[in-house]
C-alpha cells in the first residue's frame, strides 16, 4: 500500500491514477478493519497494530502532497483529485477547499475515527488477562469505546480461543501497477461523506452531529451497506434499516433514523444518474414512512429543509437529484408539503437557485400527475410557479406574430406583409391536410418539391412546415405522433440531407411548437434521435444557439444534452462491428464534446461581452448556473473525457480563447479523478 509507484514514460497519467486509486481501496479496508476490531488488536497484538498505523499515517500524509504543475489549480493534491467531483456542496470559502474537502474524505474520515480511538486506548492501560476462558472483557480496551458497534461473535469467543492458531505472512503484497487494467473496471466508488446534520441542525441534529466520530461512522456504514445490499428490495431494505435502527436506539440516546434519513438522502443525490438512486432511494423513503410515519417524517422534514438551505452552494447534479426525489416523495403522499415556509423565494429573482429548485420540483410533480391538481393542493401564492398550460402553438397560424414578419421578410419579396402571410398560412394548412389525413409519403414529397420553388430563398420555411404538421397533427398523444413520424420519417430524412443547419430548423421547430411543455421537447427530440432523423452534434448545435440561450437556467436544457451525450456513448458502446451508416449518423464521440466544451465557452464568452457592452456585471445568477452546468457535464462525462482533456485544453480552453473562469473550470475538471 505505501510502496511508490515507478513508471516509465509510457504510463498514463489515468494508470497512475488508477493505481492510486486502489491502494485508497486497500488503505479504506485496512482502516475499516482496524476501527472494527481495534478493541481486540490494542490489546492482543498492539505492536504490530503500531507499525500498521505508523504505515497508514505516512500514506495518508502521502496523499496530500501538493503539486502544482497547473496554475490554476494551485495546491492540488490526490486527495482533491478523488474528493473534488465527488462533492455535493461548495464549501463557503473556495480558499479553504483543502480543509473541507478532508472532512468529506472517507479515507480521512474513517483514519480520524480510528485516531480518536488509539489515543484514547494509549491514555489508559489495558485490563490484566483473565483465566476465565469465558470471560470477553480481556478481549476489550475499556477505553476502545464504539457506541454504534454490535459484537455477535463475542457468542463464540469461548471456541474461538480454543482454536490452534496458525502463522501468516508478514507482508501482504498486492502489485496494482503497472498492470492497473485488472483494477480500472473495479474501484468501487468513494461517496464523500457529506454530513447534513451539523451543530445548526436544532436539538437533535446538534446531538448528531457533535456526537463521537467512529460510533457516526459505524452507524452510518450500516445503513449505507443495508441500503447497497437489499437493492433491487427496498421493501426488504426499508425492514432491515428500520431493525437496525431498533438496535441503535436501545444503545445510546440518539435517534437513529435522523442518521439513517441522513446517510440516504446523500446516498441519492450523490449517485450519478445512471445508477437509478432516485427511483430505488425513493421506494425505500417510501417503505420507511410506511411503517414508522411519525420518527422518519419528522428527519425528512427537517434534513430536507437543510438541504434546502444549501441549494445556493450545492452542485448540479445533487441539484438535479434532489428535485426529483423530493417530487417523488410528494407524489406519494398526495403532494402535502409546508410549502408556505418557503414563500420568501417568491420575491427572489426568477433565476435564484432556491427559486428555480422550487419551480423544477413543481414541473416535475405536474408530469407526475397534472396541473389542474397540483393547482388544487398548492397555495394559492405559489401557482405562479406552476409550469404554463401545455398547449401547442403554431406561427403559422398566427394572426399576429413578429417572428412570421421576419420569416416574411427572408421568404418574399412582397410589399404586403399581410398578402404573404395569407399565403404562408394557406399553404402550412395544405401540407397540415395531407398529413392530417394520413396520405401516402410520396404526397407529401411532391408537396415538398412543389412549394421548395416558391420559397427558394429560404427552403427551411418549407421543412418548419412539414415539422410543424406532424407535430400539430400528432399533438394528442405521443402514440399520435409516433405513428405520423413512422409514415413521414423518410420524407425528413430526405428533405434533411444529413444537413446540420437543416436539422437545427427542426428542433427549433419542435421548440417553438411546444414551447409551453418543455417535457414535450425533452421526449420529441429524443424519439427523433432514435428515428436518426437529428445527429447529437445538430441538437448540440442548438443547445449553444440563440434560442437556448436564455433558458439555461432551466433544467429541461441540460435534460436535453444529458440525453444526447448519454444516447451517443450507448450508440457507440453498442455497435459491435463498424457500420458505416451508423458513423455517417452520428459522428464521433470526440466530435461531440468538441462541440458541448466549445459552445460552452463561446456562450458563456458572449455573455460576458454583452455584460460590458451594458456596464453590469457578468458574474449574476446565469453565470454561476451556467459555469456549475458546464461542471456538472464534466463530473458526469469525466471518464468518457479522458482521451480528448489534452487536445481540449490546448485548443477549447487555451488561454487565448476562453475566460479565465471557465479555464479554472475546465482546468479543475482535467486535474480530477472519476472511476470508471
Amino acid at each position: 500500500m505505501c510502496t511508490p509507484i515507478t513508471h516509465d514514460q509510457n504510463t498514463t497519467a489515468r494508470s497512475v491514477q488508477t493505481a492510486n486509486a486502489v491502494k485508497d481501496f486497500f488503505a479504506h479496508l485496512v482502516l475499516d478493519t482496524v476501527l472494527h476490531c481495534g478493541h481486540t488488536l490494542v490489546v492482543a497484538a498492539a505492536d504490530p497494530l503500531d507499525a500498521l498505523l505508523a504505515q497508514s499515517d505516512a500514506y495518508i500524509a502521502s496523499r496530500d502532497v501538493h503539486d502544482d504543475s497547473n496554475r490554476l489549480v494551485p495546491g492540488n493534491t490526490w486527495l482533491l483529485q478523488r474528493i473534488r467531483l465527488n462533492l455535493l456542496v461548495d464549501p463557503e470559502d473556495k480558499d479553504h477547499l483543502h480543509a473541507y474537502a478532508k472532512t468529506l474524505d472517507p479515507l480521512n474520515v474513517v483514519w480520524n475515527a480510528v485516531q480518536s480511538l488509539v489515543t484514547a486506548a494509549k491514555q489508559a492501560p489495558p485490563a490484566p488477562p483473565s483465566a476465565d476462558a469465558a470471560d470477553t472483557s480481556t478481549l476489550f480496551h475499556s477505553q476502545w469505546k464504539i457506541q454504534s458497534l454490535l459484537y455477535p461473535l463475542l457468542n463464540f469467543v469461548p471456541v474461538v480461543r480454543k482454536t490452534e492458531s496458525a502463522p501468516l505472512p508478514s507482508v501482504v503484497s498486492f502489485d496494482v501497477f503497472p498492470s492497473p487494467s485488472q483494477f480500472a473496471s473495479k474501484v468501487p466508488p468513494y461517496a464523500a461523506v457529506y454530513r447534513i446534520l451539523d451543530g445548526d441542525s436544532g436539538p437533535i441534529g446538534s446531538a448528531i452531529g457533535n456526537m463521537h466520530l467512529p460510533s457516526y461512522v459505524i452507524a452510518r456504514s450500516y445503513f449505507e451497506d443495508i441500503v447497497d445490499s437489499f437493492r433491487p428490495n427496498p421493501a426488504e431494505a426499508a425492514k432491515q434499516l428500520l431493525a437496525t435502527c431498533r438496535a441503535l436506539n436501545g444503545r445510546w440516546n440518539l435517534q437513529a433514523e435522523y442518521i439513517l434519513v441522513e446517510s440516504l438522502l446523500v446516498a441519492v443525490v450523490s449517485a450519478p444518474p445512471c445508477a437509478n438512486m432516485v427511483g430505488y432511494g425513493g421506494a425505500v423513503l417510501f417503505h420507511l414512512l410506511k411503517h414508522e410515519s411519525k420518527t422518519i417524517q419528522s428527519a425528512f422534514a427537517i434534513l430536507v429543509e437543510l438541504l434546502f438551505r444549501r441549494i445556493p452552494l450545492m452542485h448540479m447534479h445533487a441539484v438535479d437529484a434532489f428535485v426529483k426525489l423530493f417530487a417523488l416523495f410528494l407524489s406519494n403522499f398526495e403532494y402535502k408539503w409546508p410549502w408556505t415556509h418557503w414563500n420568501y423565494v417568491l420575491d427572489a429573482q426568477a433565476d435564484d437557485a432556491q427559486r428555480l429548485f422550487v419551480s423544477a420540483v413543481i414541473e416535475r410533480c405536474v408530469r407526475l400527475s397534472y396541473r389542474q391538481h397540483m393547482q388544487s393542493v398548492l397555495p394559492e401564492t405559489f401557482h405562479m410557479l406552476l409550469p404554463p398550460v401545455p398547449v401547442h402553438v403554431i406561427r403559422f397560424r398566427q394572426a399576429e406574430s413578429n417572428e412570421l414578419v421576419i420569416l416574411i421578410d427572408i421568404a418574399q419579396d412582397d410589399d404586403s406583409s399581410d398578402a404573404a402571410t395569407g399565403v404562408l398560412r394557406s399553404q402550412y394548412e395544405q401540407v397540415f391536410g395531407k398529413i392530417k389525413a394520413r396520405e401516402e409519403a410520396a404526397a407529401v414529397q411532391a408537396w415538398i418539391d412543389d412549394t421548395a420553388v416558391a420559397h427558394d430563398g429560404a427552403p427551411h420555411v418549407v421543412l418548419e412546415m412539414v415539422v410543424a404538421a406532424i407535430l400539430d397533427a400528432g399533438s394528442a398523444t405521443f402514440t399520435h405522433f409516433r405513428t405520423l413520424l413512422d409514415k413521414y420519417v423518410g420524407v425528413l430524412v430526405a428533405a434533411i440531407d444529413a444537413d446540420v443547419e437543416r436539422q437545427v430548423v427542426v428542433i427549433a421547430a419542435v421548440s417553438s411548437v411546444w414551447e409551453q411543455s418543455p417535457q414535450h421537447v425533452i421526449l420529441i427530440l429524443s424519439i427523433l434521435l432514435r428515428h436518426h432523423v437529428l445527429t447529437p452534434v445538430a441538437v448540440v448545435t442548438w443547445l449553444f444557439g440563440a434560442d437556448a440561450v436564455q433558458q439555461y437556467s432551466w433544467p429541461y436544457v441540460w435534460e436535453i444534452l444529458d440525453n444526447t451525450v448519454r444516447y451517443a456513448l450507448e450508440t457507440q458502446a453498442a455497435k459491435s462491428t463498424p457500420n458505416a451508416v451508423d458513423d455517417a449518423w452520428a459522428g464521433s464521440v470526440e466530435d461531440l464534446f468538441v462541440a458541448v466544451f466549445e459552445g460552452l465557452s463561446r456562450v458563456i464568452a458572449a455573455h460576458k461581452a454583452q455584460c460590458d457592452k451594458d456596464g453590469t456585471t457578468f458574474k449574476d445568477n446565469w453565470y454561476a448556473s451556467t459555469l456549475a452546468r458546464m461542471q456538472s457535464v464534466g463530473r458526469d462525462f469525466r471518464v468518457a473525457l479522458d482521451p480528448l482533456l489534452e487536445g481540449l485544453a490546448t485548443s477549447v480552453f487555451a488561454a487565448q480563447h476562453a475566460e479565465h473562469d471557465v479555464r479554472v473550470v475546465f482546468a479543475n475538471l482535467q486535474a480530477s479523478f472519476q472511476r470508471i
